[in-house]
C-alpha cells in the first residue's frame, strides 16, 4: 500500500465520536418512496457515475436549458453551487449523472450496464494502488522484534529454570497455615541487567502493539476520509489496511495471553539465586484438599472438574515447556495452597527480612535461608517473671535487637488504594481478552460500539473492584491502630509508639486499648474489657501471676486471669506492671486478623461449573466464526471482524461480574438487618444450607444464667452460704460495683454476703449470717481439672478453709466417696434433666499452719466433703423457638453443639424444638475407660437400635463430643449414618465442635454455625457459613456478625441467601440468553449479508444488557423459607431447562418472525439484494434487520421478565420495582416503535423515511435510508402481526419458566419430600412420631424425693421458670462453657 503526505493532525481517536461523517452514500433526501407496497416496487434508481457527462443515459441528462451539477442535479447554467461534491466513489468515473424514478426492476434491467461499467472500473482503480505485502520492511521488523523477544524469553526461562537453576536456591519454610505447619519451600530470585532489560522490552512490547492497533484504527478513518488532517501516511486501500489490522490484533492476543502463564511478567525475569543474595523470595505452600472439598464435589460435578483439570493440565504442560516452569516444588502453583513472590527488605542494621502472612520472616546466615521472627522471653512463669521484675526494663540496644527478629508490633497491611485494586482487577486475563474484543469494534464505523463495550466492561469491572475496596477496609480498619504506650526502657520510664514495643518490654498499664499480648506481674488492680475480643461484656479482673506456680509452662488459655490480650481495654488499672510475650500477627488479635485474611470460602458448585462454562463458550464462540466465515466467503478480511463479534457476543462481557453484584446486592440490605458480612461470596452458600448447627449458651439462650435454687447438706449450712460469697474471682469496680463473672455475681448476690473490701479484688466478706472471713488465695477455673478453689480464713476462730466447686462429675472425683449421697448420680442426671446449669460445692479444713501462699492446688483439691449446690438456669430467647421452626419448615436439619451436659442440651433442645417434645431419646457416652455405650433417657443402659429402626420409629439420638470422636475412629461409616439422626451434641470442647461441622461437610452437607463467638470461632470458621451473634472481633472470623446478637440473624442470612442464588443464577441465564441471541443474531445477520444500525447496536449492547443483568438481581427476598432450595448448578436439569428452553423459543419465534416477512407479498420485491459488506452504514438499513431487531430486542426484556418470577425464594415478580419500570418503560417503547411510525422509531431506522431521518450516534446530522427503496416503513397490517409475534413470543417464555421450569422442578421436590417424609418419617427435619411417649415427663415430678434421698434441703429459692422442663435442685452442668 502507497503512503501519501497528509496535512496536519486535527485530533485522535476521540475525535471519531464528534466528527460529522463525509460517507459516500447512493441514497439522498427527496428521492422516491413508493406508499402503495405494491410490486414491482416505484423508487429513485440508483445513481450512475461516468467518466463523463455525456456518457449518461438519456433519461439522466439535464434539460437544455440546465447544466449538470457535482452532486448530480440539475441547475440552471451558471448556478451550481461550488460546495457540492460528487458521491461517486472512484476517480475513474467522477461524474454523477441525474437521478430519475422508476420501477425498481425496471432500473437495473435499464441501468445495469453502466452500473457494470463503474463496478469494473472501480476494481481496476484498487488493482492499481501499490498494496503492501507481509514482505516489507516495516513487517519484517515487527516479524523480527517479536520472534527475537520470544526466543529471547523461551531462552532466558530455560537458562533460570532448567539450564542453570542454581543449586540451593530453594529451600524449606515453615509458615503455618491455619495454625499447623503446611509443607512449603521458599526460592530466592534477584534482578539481573538481562532480566531487566527483557522486562522492559517486553512491557514495551505490549504497550506498543495497543499503540499500533490505535494507530491502525486512525488511519482507517483517515482512509475514509473521516479524519483527513493527520501528520505521516495514508493507507490508500481499505482491505489492506484491514489486514494488517488483523494479523497485529492475533500476534498480540496471542502473546499478550501466553504472558499470563507466569505469576507477573516481572517476576518472569528475575534470575534464580542463592537466598543470600536474592532481592525477592518465591513463597509455594501447599496445603493438601480437604476430604470436605473432594466429598463436597462428588457425582456428575466430579467428572466435569476431572475434565478440565485434564484440559488444564494439557495446556500446563505446554506452557511450562515454553516457559520451562519446572519451580513448582512438585505441586502447581495456586492449587490448593499459595505462590507468591515476596520483596526482601533491609532494615536500618542491615538485616534482610521479607514480609508473608504479616510476619517477619528474617534471614540466617547460618542455614542460609529465612526463617519466622520469632522471639520468646520465656517457657516457665518464672521465666516470664524474672523478664518483667527488671527495674529499668530493656536497654535500646536489647530492643532493637528483638525489634530486627520480630519486626514493628503492628499488623503491616497496605492500606487500600482503589487505584491499585482497579489496576490489578483490569489486568486479569477476562479483561485482557475484552481488550482485544473492543478492538475489533474499533474499525468499520463501529467505534461507537467499541465506546459502549467499554462503558459495559468498565461498569462491571468498578462494580466489582468498589464491593473489593469496601471489604478491604473494613479489615484494615481493623488493623490500623494509633496511640502511645508507657514503658520502662534504659532504666527510664517513657512514652512509645506501640509499633516499638518488643517481647520482654515492661509495660505500666494505664486505661485505653492495649496493643500487646502482656502478663501481669505485679498490680494493685486491674479490670479488663475483654468483649472486643471475646464478646463478653462482663469487666474481667486480671491479678498478677502466681509465684507458686513458676515451674508451670505459661499458657494464655490456661493463664488468662494473669493475660492481657492485645485489643482489649483496660477500663481500671492501679500500679499495674506487664510483660509483654507476644507483639505484632503473633499476638491474638494478630492470629485473628491471620485468619480473616486467609479465609477461604469453601468449594461451592459453580466454582467448578464456571471454567467449564467459558470453556464451552469458547469453543462455541469458534463454531460462530467458524459460520462467519463460511457465509461471507468471498471477503475474508471482513468475515473476520463480524467472526470476532460473535465471539465477543458468545462470551458476554458481564457474565463474571452479575455474581459479585448480586452478592453486592445482599449484602447492602443484611447491613440494613445490621447483618455484617466480611465476605459477601458466602451469601452464595447460604442458598444452599442445609444443615445448621447451634452453640447453646448465649445463642438458642440467653447470655445470662437466672438463679433457681441452693440446696446444702444438712449441718454445713454456714460454711454452705460462706462458700458461696467467697469462691469466686470477683473485683469492685471504682464507684463500688462486682465486676467478673456472671454467674459468680449472681451466685455472690444471692447468698446475700456483703463485701468488706474497697476497690479491687475482693478480700473480704461477710456473709448472710454475719461470719466474715478473708480470701487468702484464688485458683482460677481449670478447663482440664473443671473446678474452682479459693482458701478463706474465718474471722471467728481463725482457721483455714479451702472451698472448691465445679460440675457435678469433677467433684464426685474429688470427694471422699463414703461423704457423698447414695443417690448423687441420680440427682446429678434428674438435674441435667431438667435443664439446670449445677454447681457442686464441696470443701476442706486445712491446718491452720499451713501456708497458703505455698500450698498446691494439688493438695487442696482431694479428700473433700460435698457440702450443696447451686442451681441457674439458661433461659431459652423468646424467638428461638421460632426460629427453629421456621428453619424446620424451610427443611434445614438443626442440631446444638454444646459445651453442657448432654441432657442438659436435650431439655433446651426440646424447649427450642431441635429435639421432638415426644420423641424418644437415646444417649451416647463414654465410660471412664473411654468405652462407648448407650443409654436411655433415665440413664438405663441399653442396645442402640440400627439406623433403619432409628429412621422407622423416629427415635432421635444425642452424644457426647467424646462418645462421638470414638464413634468416628471406630466406625466412620456408620457414624456418618447415625449424624442423620443426632440432635445433641453435648460436652464439646471448641475442637469437637470444629470436628462435628467438619464431619457433616465431609458428608456432603453445606453448614452452618450459629455461636456467639469465643470458643465457638473454629467451628464458626470450619462451617461454609458462619453466623456470629456477637460484636467481638472474634467474631470476624465468621463471614456473618449480628450486631443486634438476634438468633433470627440465620433465618435472613438464609433467606437473603437463597434470593442472592435465585438471583444469581437468574441474571446468568439472562446473560447466556443474551449472548445466545445476539449470536444468533450475528449468524443470520452473516448470512443475509446484513447488520444493524447504529442505536440498535448501543441498546442491544449497552443500554438493554446493563439495565437488565443490574436491576434483575435487585429482587427482595422471600418472608419465609420454602421446603425447596435453589439450585446453584450452572449445568443443573432446572438451568439448563430454562435457558435451553427460552433460548429454543426465542428462536423459533425470531424464525416465525422472518418466515412471516418472507411471506409478504410486498417484500418479494423489496428484499436486501447486498453483496457488498464492507460499508455497515448501509447494510443495516433493510426490513430483515428491522424485523429482527424488533423481535429479538423484545426478547432482551421478555426473557429477563420470566427469570424475573420470584418462586419461592424471592418475592412477587411484580415487587422488583425498579427491573418492573425498566421493562415497562422498554416494552412501551419496543411496542410504539413497532406500530407508530415517525421520528422516534427512526431513531432506530424502524418504520422510518426520509422525511422523519434523525441523525445516528456517529453523526450530527440526519442520515438517509441506504436501500433501494428509501424506506423501512412497514404495512400496518404487517406491523400488528409483527407486534402479536412478539407478545406470543413473552407470553411463550413465561408460561416456559413459570410453568414448566418452575412447575416441574416444584412437581420433582414435592415428588421427593413425599417419598422421604414417608420414608423417614420427616426426622430429616428434626421432627418425629407423636404416638411416641418419652419416660422424661415423669422425672418432673420426682423433685422433693431427690432432695430427701441427699439428705439435702432447699436454702434459697429463685425464680422457678415454667415450661417443660421444670428445673429440679440437682444438676451435672458444669461451667465449659465460662
Amino acid at each position: 500500500m502507497m503512503l501519501s503526505p497528509l496535512k496536519p493532525s486535527i485530533g485522535w481517536m476521540l475525535i471519531l465520536l464528534t466528527a460529522s461523517r463525509s460517507v459516500v452514500v447512493n441514497a439522498d433526501f427527496g428521492d422516491a418512496v413508493d406508499p402503495t407496497f405494491n410490486c414491482p416496487a416505484f423508487t429513485t434508481c440508483k445513481q450512475v457515475c461516468v467518466a463523463k457527462a455525456q456518457d449518461c443515459p438519456d433519461e439522466m441528462l439535464c434539460p437544455a436549458n440546465q447544466t449538470l451539477c457535482k452532486d448530480g442535479s440539475c441547475s440552471s447554467v451558471g448556478t451550481c453551487d461550488a460546495s457540492l461534491e460528487s458521491p461517486c466513489q472512484y476517480d475513474c468515473a467522477p461524474v454523477a449523472c441525474h437521478k430519475v424514478d422508476a420501477y425498481y426492476d425496471s432500473c437495473l434491467s435499464t441501468y445495469g450496464p453502466w452500473y457494470n461499467n463503474e463496478t469494473t472500473c472501480g476494481e481496476t482503480e484498487e488493482e492499481l494502488l501499490h498494496k503492501w505485502s507481509m514482505r516489507e520492511p516495516v513487517f519484517v521488523i515487527l516479524y523480527v522484534w517479536i520472534s527475537l523477544l520470544t526466543l529471547c524469553i523461551v531462552a532466558w526461562c530455560a537458562y533460570n529454570q532448567r539450564i542453570a537453576p542454581v543449586s540451593g536456591s530453594v529451600q524449606p519454610l515453615n509458615v503455618q497455615v491455619d495454625k499447623e505447619e503446611a509443607t512449603s519451600w521458599q526460592t530466592g530470585y534477584r534482578r539481573h541487567p538481562i532480566g531487566s532489560l527483557l522486562y522492559g522490552w517486553t512491557c514495551l512490547t505490549l504497550l506498543g502493539m495497543h499503540a499500533l492497533l490505535g494507530w491502525l484504527s486512525v488511519q482507517y478513518y483517515i482512509q475514509q476520509e473521516l479524519l483527513t488532517e493527520v501528520v505521516g501516511g495514508k493507507f490508500e486501500d481499505e482491505e489492506n489496511l484491514l489486514k494488517v489490522f488483523e494479523i497485529l490484533w492475533m500476534v498480540s492476543f496471542v502473546f499478550s495471553f501466553a504472558l499470563k502463564w507466569p505469576y507477573s511478567i516481572k517476576s518472569l525475569f528475575l534470575r534464580r539465586c542463592e537466598l543470600h543474595r536474592a532481592t525477592h523470595v518465591a513463597v509455594c505452600i501447599h496445603k493438601a484438599a480437604t476430604e470436605s472439598e473432594e466429598t463436597f464435589n462428588s457425582g456428575y460435578m466430579s467428572f466435569l472438574r476431572l475434565l478440565f483439570a485434564n484440559v488444564r493440565l494439557t495446556m500446563g504442560r505446554i506452557m511450562s515447556m515454553i516457559f520451562s516452569d519446572v519451580d513448582d516444588f512438585g505441586q502447581k502453583k495456586g492449587k490448593n495452597g499459595t505462590y507468591r513472590f515476596c520483596v526482601i527488605q533491609t532494615n536500618l542494621e542491615g538485616s534482610r527480612y521479607f514480609v508473608f502472612g504479616f510476619r517477619h520472616y528474617n534471614f540466617d546466615a547460618d542455614d542460609g535461608r529465612f526463617k519466622p521472627g520469632v522471639y520468646s522471653i520465656g517457657a516457665t512463669i518464672s521465666e516470664i517473671v524474672t523478664a518483667g521484675t527488671v527495674p529499668g526494663g530493656l536497654t535500646n540496644v536489647e530492643a532493637d535487637a528483638r525489634r530486627q527478629i520480630v519486626g514493628p508490633n503492628a499488623i503491616e497491611m497496605d492500606k487500600p488504594n482503589l487505584i491499585k485494586i482497579i489496576t490489578k482487577e483490569f489486568l486479569k486475563p477476562f479483561y485482557t481478552y475484552q481488550l482485544f474484543m473492543v478492538w475489533t469494534w474499533v474499525p468499520l464505523y463501529y467505534y461507537y460500539m467499541a465506546f459502549t463495550w467499554t462503558v459495559v466492561i468498565t461498569t462491571g469491572g468498578l462494580t466489582v473492584c468498589y464491593f473489593q475496596y469496601r471489604n478491604e477496609r473494613k479489615l484494615y480498619e481493623i488493623t490500623n491502630i494509633t496511640g502511645e504506650v508507657c514503658i520502662r526502657r534504659d532504666g527510664q520510664v517513657i512514652q512509645v509508639s506501640p509499633r516499638e514495643l518488643v517481647p520482654g518490654d515492661v509495660v505500666e498499664v494505664s486505661p485505653g486499648l492495649t496493643y500487646c499480648d502482656m502478663v501481669v506481674v505485679a498490680s494493685s488492680t486491674i479490670l479488663m474489657d475483654e468483649s472486643a475480643l471475646t464478646g463478653e461484656a462482663t469487666p474481667m479482673l486480671k491479678t498478677p501471676v502466681d509465684q507458686a506456680d513458676g515451674k508451670n509452662v505459661y499458657n494464655a488459655n490456661r493463664f488468662k486471669r494473669h493475660t492481657i490480650l492485645a485489643g482489649t481495654n483496660v477500663l481500671e488499672t492501679e500500679k499495674t506492671v506487664a510483660v509483654v510475650t507476644q507483639t505484632a500477627s503473633y499476638t491474638a488479635r494478630g492470629e485473628l486478623i491471620r485468619d480473616i485474611y486467609s479465609y477461604k470460602r469453601h468449594q461451592f458448585k459453580f466454582d467448578v461449573e464456571v471454567p467449564i462454562v467459558i470453556s464451552i463458550l469458547c469453543f462455541y464462540a469458534i463454531f460462530g466464526f467458524a459460520m462467519v466465515v463460511f457465509f461471507i466467503k468471498d471477503t475474508i478480511i471482513y468475515s473476520w471482524f463480524y467472526g470476532m463479534f460473535v465471539v465477543a457476543s458468545a462470551l458476554p462481557p458481564l457474565l463474571p461480574t452479575v455474581f459479585t453484584v448480586s452478592v453486592g446486592i445482599s449484602s447492602d440490605r443484611l447491613a440494613g438487618k445490621r447483618i455484617s458480612c466480611t465476605n459477601a461470596e458466602a451469601i452464595l452458600v447460604c442458598g444452599k444450607c442445609d444443615t445448621a448447627c447451634f452453640d447453646k449458651t448465649g445463642t438458642l439462650t440467653k447470655q445470662g444464667l437466672e438463679f433457681v435454687a441452693a440446696s446444702a447438706r444438712s449441718g454445713v449450712e454456714s460454711e454452705f452460704f460462706l462458700a458461696m460469697g467467697s469462691c469466686h474471682t470477683l473485683s469492685m469496680t471504682k464507684d463500688g460495683k462486682l465486676a467478673g463473672n456472671p454467674v459468680d455475681q449472681e451466685m455472690f448476690e444471692k447468698s446475700g454476703s456483703v463485701v468488706n473490701s474497697s476497690s479491687g479484688q475482693v478480700e473480704k466478706v461477710t456473709d448472710r449470717n454475719g461470719q466474715s472471713a478473708k480470701i487468702v488465695r484464688h485458683f482460677d477455673f481449670d478447663h482440664h481439672r473443671m473446678t474452682q478453689s479459693v482458701l478463706v480464713r474465718k474471722d471467728s476462730d481463725n482457721s483455714l478453709i479451702a472451698f472448691v466447686k465445679g460440675s457435678g462429675e469433677s467433684i464426685k472425683k474429688l470427694c471422699m466417696q463414703d461423704d457423698l449421697p447414695i443417690d448423687f448420680d441420680e440427682a446429678l442426671q434428674h438435674a441435667a434433666m431438667a435443664g439446670l446449669y449445677q454447681i457442686s460445692v464441696a470443701m476442706k479444713k486445712l491446718p491452720a499452719t499451713i501456708d497458703a501462699l505455698t500450698v498446691t492446688r494439688d493438695e487442696i483439691e482431694n479428700s473433700l466433703s460435698f457440702i450443696g449446690t447451686v442451681d441457674f438456669k439458661n433461659i431459652i430467647r423468646p424467638e428461638t423457638a421460632g426460629v427453629i421452626s421456621h428453619l424446620h419448615s424451610g427443611r434445614v436439619k438443626t442440631v446444638m453443639l454444646t459445651g453442657d451436659s448432654v441432657l442438659t442440651g436435650i431439655c433446651i433442645g426440646r424447649e427450642a424444638g431441635i429435639v421432638g417434645s415426644d420423641c424418644d431419646i437415646i444417649i451416647g457416652s463414654c465410660d471412664e475407660s473411654g468405652s462407648l455405650y448407650w443409654s436411655n433417657s433415665l440413664g438405663e443402659q441399653c442396645t442402640r437400635p440400627s439406623i433403619e429402626e432409628l429412621l422407622r420409629s423416629g427415635t432421635e439420638l444425642a452424644i457426647s463430643g467424646q462418645a462421638f470422636d470414638v464413634l468416628r475412629t471406630a466406625d466412620p461409616k456408620e457414624a456418618a449414618r447415625l449424624m442423620d439422626v443426632i440432635r445433641v451434641y453435648g460436652r464439646c470442647t471448641p475442637y469437637d465442635k470444629v470436628s462435628v461441622v467438619s464431619a457433616y461437610n465431609e458428608l456432603g452437607r453445606v453448614t452452618l454455625m450459629c455461636g456467639d463467638g469465643g470458643n465457638d470461632c473454629g467451628a464458626l470458621k470450619t462451617a461454609h457459613v458462619g453466623v456470629a451473634l456477637s460484636d467481638a472481633e472474634a467474631s470476624t472470623v465468621a463471614p456473618f456478625t449480628s450486631l443486634d446478637k438476634a438468633i433470627t440473624s440465620v433465618v435472613d442470612v438464609l433467606l437473603e441467601g437463597r434470593c442472592s442464588l435465585t438471583n444469581s443464577l437468574a441474571a446468568y441465564r439472562y446473560m447466556m440468553i443474551y449472548g445466545n441471541i445476539e449470536t444468533i443474531n450475528q449468524l443470520i445477520n452473516a448470512s443475509l449479508l446484513i447488520t444493524f444500525t447504529e442505536y440498535c447496536w448501543v441498546f442491544y449492547d449497552g443500554v438493554w444488557v446493563i439495565t437488565m443483568a443490574f436491576s434483575l438481581p435487585l429482587a427482595r427476598c422471600a418472608s419465609k423459607l420454602s421446603k425447596t432450595r435453589p439450585t446453584a448448578s450452572l449445568f443443573g436439569s432446572a438451568t439448563m431447562t430454562s435457558v435451553l428452553g427460552v433460548l429454543g423459543l426465542n428462536f423459533l419465534f425470531l424464525v416465525g418472525a422472518l418466515a412471516y416477512l418472507f411471506s409478504q407479498d410486498w417484500f418479494q420485491c423489496r428484499k436486501w439484494d447486498g453483496q457488498d459488506v464492507s460499508n455497515v452504514q448501509v447494510i443495516g438499513d433493510n426490513y430483515e434487520s428491522e424485523v429482527i431487531f424488533l423481535v429479538t430486542g423484545y426478547q432482551y426484556i421478555s426473557s429477563a421478565f420470566a427469570f424475573n418470577f420470584g418462586y419461592e425464594w424471592r418475592q412477587h415478580w411484580f415487587r422488583n420495582y425498579v427491573f418492573m419500570a425498566f421493562v415497562t418503560a422498554f416494552t412501551v417503547m419496543q411496542f410504539y416503535i413497532t406500530l407508530v411510525p415517525g421520528h422516534f422509531s427512526c431513531i432506530w431506522r424502524v418504520n422510518c423515511m426520509n422525511d422523519w431521518a434523525v441523525a445516528a450516534v456517529t453523526s450530527t446530522e440526519p442520515v438517509p435510508i441506504q436501500n433501494s427503496f428509501n424506506t423501512t416503513f412497514m404495512p400496518a397490517d404487517f406491523r400488528r402481526g409483527l407486534l402479536g409475534i412478539m407478545i406470543a413470543n413473552a407470553i411463550a417464555v413465561s408460561a416456559w419458566e413459570y410453568f414448566i421450569v418452575n412447575g416441574a422442578r416444584r412437581w420433582f421436590a414435592a415428588r421427593r419430600r413425599w417419598n422421604t417424609d414417608n420414608a423417614a418419617n420427616d426426622v430429616s427435619d428434626g421432627f418425629c412420631d407423636e404416638e411416641l411417649v418419652s419416660e422424661v415427663a415423669a422425672v418432673n415430678g420426682k423433685d422433693e424425693e431427690a432432695s430427701t434421698k441427699l439428705g439435702m434441703g432447699p436454702v434459697l429459692d429463685g425464680e422457678v421458670m415454667e415450661g417443660p422442663c421444670d428445673p429440679l435442685p440437682f444438676s451435672d452442668n458444669s461451667q465449659l462453657e465460662q
